[in-house]
């Protein structure tokens, strides 16, 4: 029989050294101090937890829950190690990030110090072809496509409760005021006032460009952005901080953003099964609402407001349900009350992770996500692929 608790041990390690990026590998012990030593925050206890409980294929009560028992490894394997009963998804082969040379020939440059990747030959072709997957599934919805910038007035991205809860992970936009009339003066190091902030999730400008619309029936849009978080600790194709998303937007009456979601994740199901993807749905919090201080964050674990697709540890991509959230933000009305939405996202860079960690490192042998979609869609519509 596996020792479970050595599971427990050996996942934990791996993920407190991907959320810890001032803990030098070899300095993590099972006795290390996570949070005393502030290597993890409070703002990961969340996410730490939602880990504990997947591989442990059982809920923690939170009223069981004592001051110390996310002290160190070895207090969680001892506290929390006895139910560990899921392993991981089998992998084909290893993930193209493991290897440089691997990367370097199938597409991949990995950015170290910004934490973003650049894209050439067969691994940006992928991604296209996921991209226009994703548009091909969103058509199921009869989805009307928009195109947005990458900057959300700073105004505008705190009415939607961004900047309350997750500030730090915001990447904002200084321009340089010039009161003189020439060229602005610019120096390195120089501090400047703070105008704007860069995309930290694409349905956020559907809902700021249909502010104050009083829609009849309910909409559904589709639209990518290039996103920017300021994550602590980054991995190429897995964590970024800038990355490709891909959504689709329910925005509408309450049954048909509850329908959507339903639907959202029968259609992820099918289009994963094509591409032989073994994936599980898991509850989430996510930067809509800022766990610690936001009572919606505690609504999104015990009504399911929001569910990642996980490949093993990976969110690929998420169902999000806001209820009225935006739309009595934005003003947005459907019929003669506040709209309701809800989202389905795709974060197009992890698919590559996944597709080449299951399917391995020649092109030859990947999927064609077009050819997935197009038959998930015939199958849903009854119609031959």
């Amino acid at each position: 029989m596996p020792d479970t608790n050595f599971d427990l041990r050996t996942r934990l390690h791996a993920w407190v050294l991907e959320k810890a990026a001032d803990l030098p590998a070899d300095e993590l012990t099972d006795d290390t101090p996570l949070f005393e030593r502030r290597y993890l925050r409070s703002v990961h206890v969340p996410e730490l937890l939602q880990l504990i409980e997947r591989l442990r294929g059982q809920p923690i009560d939170a009223d069981d829950l004592r001051r110390g028992d996310f002290r160190d490894i070895a207090t969680m394997v001892d506290r929390f190690g006895g139910g560990v009963t899921q392993a991981a998804p089998e992998l084909a082969a290893a993930p193209v990030t493991e290897s440089r040379s691997a990367s370097a020939d199938i597409g991949l440059r990995w950015e170290e110090a910004t934490g973003q990747v650049r894209l050439h030959g067969p691994l940006l072709e992928l991604w296209n072809r996921i991209d226009q997957a994703v548009v091909a599934l969103a058509a199921l919805w009869d989805a009307e496509a928009e195109q947005h910038p990458a900057m959300i007035d700073l105004a505008v991205l705190d009415r939607l409760g961004y900047l309350r809860g997750f500030a730090h992970q915001a990447t904002f936009v200084a321009l340089p005021g010039n009161d003189t009339g020439g060229e602005p003066a610019v120096t390195a190091g120089q501090p400047m006032p703070v105008a704007a902030a860069l995309t930290p999730a694409a349905c956020y400008h559907i809902y700021i460009a249909h502010q104050g619309e009083k829609l009849d029936s309910t909409k559904y849009f589709t639209t990518r952005n290039v996103c920017f978080r300021h994550e602590q600790s980054c991995q190429p194709l897995r964590r970024q901080r800038v990355f490709g998303m891909r959504e689709i937007v329910c925005l509408g009456t309450r049954d048909c953003a509850a329908a959507f979601v339903v639907r959202a994740r029968d259609v992820v199901d099918r289009f994963c099964r094509e591409l032989d993807i073994p994936l599980q749905w898991e509850g989430a919090t996510d930067p809509f609402f800022a766990p610690a201080t936001d009572p919606r964050a505690l609504l999104q674990r015990i009504s399911a407001v929001k569910t990642e697709a996980r490949f093993d540890d990976l969110a690929l991509a998420s169902t999000n349900k806001h209820h009225e959230h935006f739309g009595e933000l934005m003003d947005i009305t459907c019929g003669s009350a506040p709209a309701h939405s809800a989202c389905l996202a795709f974060g197009l860079e992890r698919w590559l992770f996944a597709i080449t960690a299951r399917h391995g490192n020649d092109p030859a042998a990947w999927p064609d996500p077009i050819a997935a979609a197009t038959a998930v869609a015939a199958e849903l519509r009854g119609v031959a692929a």
